[in-house]
């Protein structure tokens, strides 16, 4: 089935409701609103960075808070049930969340939701937060991720200490040692050295005892 398109054009730089869409109670994703956003005369650029969500509160006084695609100073979302569920004026914005806390609304535009022949009374009419949703599931992506890394990281430095005590125990009880090698054979005699200077004289002994030497005369 083709999907019913509806084009609008919203001026950042002015207030007020700016476009109206018709559309029929109950539809469910079979229409879509394609928003060009100007300042001025000129494009709106929604950097790659930022995310828009649409915000809309029913004629019940139910709220939308749902996610939508941004290329350039195009943001496109598909309407839901939910957008669709409550007869008559639908008052919506577009928000524009950028880095560091940034924040911008856009001007206001309306869908006039009609009736259809006979009510389907098996679906309520409830508040829909299809973009909180997305951002939960989305932390929880990130945290089990964060959680997955973490254990990781303490599965790989177990590893490694275990890898560096085994290590150390095998060099220590000489594991890495090899055999004793075979005595090499005796190497050539070298030749002689230089003689040394002759050293100094030494002291001059005691004088002997003279009759020890008389009587070894006789």
């Amino acid at each position: 089935m083709d999907t019913v398109r509806y084009e609008v054009k919203l001026d950042v730089g002015k207030p007020g409701n700016q476009a109206t869409i018709y559309v029929k109670e109950g539809d469910t994703r079979s229409r879509e609103i394609v928003a060009y956003l100007y300042n001025g005369a000129g494009k709106y650029t929604i950097t790659g960075d930022a995310t828009v969500v649409l915000r809309a509160i029913k004629p019940d006084d139910t709220i939308v808070y749902n996610d939508c695609e941004v290329s350039g100073n195009v943001i496109t979302h598909v309407m839901t049930q939910q957008t669709l569920l409550a007869p008559g004026i639908v008052k919506c914005e577009y928000t524009i969340y950028g880095d560091g806390g940034a924040v911008l609304y856009s001007p206001y535009f309306e869908i006039n939701v009609g009736d259809t022949l006979y009510g389907d009374d098996t679906v309520e009419s409830t508040n829909e937060f299809s973009a909180l949703v997305e951002a939960m599931g989305e932390l929880k992506a990130l945290e089990n991720g964060i959680e997955t890394a973490e254990g990781d990281r303490a599965n790989a430095e177990t590893g490694r200490v275990e890898l560096y005590n085994q290590v150390k125990a095998d060099y220590e009880s000489g594991a890495f040692r090899g055999e004793k090698g075979d005595q090499g054979s005796q190497g050539e005699k070298g030749d002689q050295g230089i003689q040394g200077p002759q050293g100094e004289r030494g002291l001059r002994g005691e004088k002997g005892d003279t009759a020890k030497k008389a009587n070894r005369g006789r």
